[in-house]
């Protein structure tokens, strides 16, 4: 059956006149699924997202006024507005059967115009029992009036049966069904505006990044909060205005092979220092700790933070603090009790390698009691070398999970407003000689410093855990429970954006997979996939039967990674359909 006769223009206006019938479509719709049948028809069909061209047959379409496909919520804004320049139209037929029309997304668009037949609006336009407003445009004016005139005047049959059964018995219904005795004035609701949209729907929360490099995993993460970000306002005395994703989770890949090179493009931003030089020397003075080690005494060290930083990582890492309770207990048991009482409080069940220079601290006549007592809280109770302790298990222990370092301090940051560390906790994980890291940042500013951050832990990782057991470098992930950018900033991401992702677009189309790589073929009928090993070439597991069937099966369990890689199958498929139906000879990616 060729539907041309009936299925609207693709070039038309919003409003537009097809078979001398009013109708409204907006072009930013992109829709050329409405078909037009009897004018003087008083009844429409919706689906829920079919195309009618594909359910109806020619004899039902030659009988109703309009069909059309509902598919989300901003169809009933588009249904309300056919219905009211077709005042004609008295019955309504919501056809359903197919297989998606009864998941949560098909069988939405049928729940809310239950809902708004049944409820009516409130005075700003939302469906009564739902959380969806009508377009202001319907509602300005006497809309409200026409919007409940509507719902009074027009009948809404739920009906389903798609099969060849089902349609005879629709068909026959439409004919049982009485002119409409009672029309409504015709009404033209405003055409619809569209709004540029600040923000694109999403998944909001838990994003995933996979790139080769820090740089190209730094402007994809910027890519993802210009087009995904939420406004927010991070709980601070400023109450500071950011664009937000929240739990946002980036790994980098090839560290082994590329290192943590700096592209020109990323040297060159002039807002933010991102040089190889800039790199180093955050690593320097926030990650290595060795320019904070003051001698205290001879042979003995302590980690002294400058009092401008109110937190390094480097001490969290490599010289936790002790807790506060044990320096006030020694203060209050040097005055109550003098320093033999300190010195026996703080050796006891303490292993005696350092007795001797103890003893020396007790000896000497040249510093006071105060100064003895802070020099042996360092030799018998120092802050904890956090990474010394997860070197010891990896060279011990290099299988074993338990391999995590803290950087938040309950009894001291919890109670701060300000001045509290972002990385908050790290995991490192040893397998086939290759050492894999995980990072996690409560607050993280992405514009300035994500990728200060992420050099840094690359060059801690580096140094201090590879390099001394001889291991390679795996992915770093870091997951980012605010990953933001500051209002303040977002003039120059934007324009920085414009530039390399929508302009010259040097954000790569990943196709290959770590979850394996595709075969396909053709055999009569039939289509096979198999799934093949990404590192040697084995057969993994193999799919065969009607292309549309095996695409749904691939996709039920999650089989590939990559967004490129589901495109390309789908491709692939519908070319090997083609060949079936056809009959002509399939190649894998051959014309």
């Amino acid at each position: 059956m060729d539907y041309k006769n009936y299925l609207i223009p693709a070039e038309r206006e919003d409003s537009f006149k097809f078979k001398d019938t009013d109708l409204y479509m907006p072009r930013m719709a992109k829709a050329k699924t409405m078909l037009v049948g009897n004018k003087n028809s008083n009844v429409a069909i919706c689906t829920s997202w079919d195309d009618p061209e594909l359910v109806l047959t020619e004899e039902i379409i030659e009988k109703v006024a309009i069909a059309a496909p509902m598919r989300s919520t901003y169809g009933v804004n588009i249904l309300l507005a056919n219905l009211a320049l077709n005042p004609q139209i008295d019955k309504l037929i919501f056809l359903r059967g197919g297989e998606f029309d009864e998941t949560e997304t098909g069988c939405l668009p049928r729940k809310i115009i239950n809902n708004l037949w049944k409820n009516g609006i409130d005075k700003k336009g939302k469906i009564i029992g739902t959380e969806l407003s009508l377009l202001p445009e319907l509602i300005e004016g006497k809309g409200a009036e026409i919007i409940g005139e509507i719902t009074k005047t027009v009948k809404v049959i739920d009906f389903e049966g798609k099969d060849e059964k089902g349609l005879e018995k629709l068909s026959k219904m439409i004919d049982g069904f009485k002119t409409a005795s009672l029309k409504r004035k015709k009404h033209v609701f405003p055409n619809f505006k569209v709004e540029k949209v600040e923000t694109l729907p999403s998944e909001k929360t838990a994003h995933e990044i996979r790139e080769k490099t820090g740089a190209l995993a730094w402007l994809k993460l910027i890519d993802r909060i210009i087009r995904y970000g939420q406004t927010a306002i991070l709980e601070t005395k400023e109450g500071t205005q950011v664009r937000e994703l929240p739990y946002v989770r980036i790994t980098i890949e090839d560290l082994e092979k590329s290192g943590f090179a700096v592209p020109d493009w990323l040297s060159a931003i002039p807002e933010v220092k991102i040089t190889p030089e800039e790199l180093e020397i955050y690593y320097q003075k926030f990650i290595k700790p060795d320019t904070y080690y003051k001698e205290i005494y001879p042979g003995v060290l302590k980690f002294v933070r400058p009092p401008t930083d109110k937190y390094l990582y480097c001490e969290l890492l490599f010289a936790f603090p002790r807790p506060k309770e044990i320096d006030l207990a020694v203060e209050y048991m040097l005055k109550a009790r003098g320093i033999n009482a300190v010195y026996n409080f703080l050796s006891e069940k303490f292993p005696p390698e350092n007795e001797k220079l103890a003893k020396n601290v007790l000896a000497d006549k040249k510093i006071t009691d105060e100064e003895k007592a802070r020099v042996l809280l360092e030799i018998f109770r120092p802050p904890k070398n956090q990474v010394a302790e997860l070197m010891k298990r990896l060279k011990e222990e290099g299988s074993d999970a338990d391999k995590t370092l803290i950087l938040w301090d309950p009894n001291v940051h919890s109670f701060l407003y300000s001045g509290r560390p972002c990385w908050v906790e790290s995991a490192a994980l040893l397998r086939d000689g290759v050492l894999n890291f995980k990072a996690v940042f409560r607050s993280h500013d992405i514009a300035k410093g994500w990728f200060k951050n992420v050099y840094g832990i690359y060059r801690f990782v580096q140094e201090y855990l590879c390099q001394p057991i001889g291991a390679k470098i795996g992915t770093i992930t870091i997951e980012s429970e605010s990953g933001h950018i500051y209002v303040a900033d977002l003039s120059w991401v934007k324009k920085l954006w414009q530039e390399l992702v929508e302009k010259k677009r040097i954000l790569p189309v990943e196709l290959n997979d770590p979850r394996g790589n595709l075969l396909i073929s053709v055999e009569g009928k039939e289509v096979e996939v198999v799934l093949i090993s990404p590192e040697d070439g084995r057969p993994l597991i193999s799919f065969k039967g009607d292309p549309q069937k095996v695409l749904k099966e691939i996709i039920q369990k999650d089989l590939l990674l990559q967004k490129g890689h589901f495109a390309y199958l789908g491709q692939e498929l519908a070319r090997a359909e083609h060949c079936i139906k056809n009959k002509t000879a399939y190649l894998q990616d051959k014309d």
